[in-house]
């Protein structure tokens, strides 16, 4: 498991699908609701807000499941 040691690599591997999934989604689903662009800020800073928890529960994971 590259994830066992959580060490550069496995933190660039987390960051780095966390960052393509978002992209993805940005991609794919631009506009809101209400049919209006989404903001770009808003987006990112919900991405590292939230990006934060997937990096702390995939260290979690590598010391306690794996």
């Amino acid at each position: 498991m590259v994830l066992a040691s959580l060490g550069g690599t496995g933190y660039a591997i987390v960051i780095g699908a966390w960052v393509a999934l978002c992209a993805l989604i940005f991609l794919f689903s631009p506009r809101d609701v209400g049919g209006r662009r989404r903001a770009l800020g808003c987006t990112v800073a919900l991405m590292i807000f939230f990006g934060l928890f997937v990096v702390a529960f995939a260290a979690w994971a590598a010391d306690s499941i794996f």
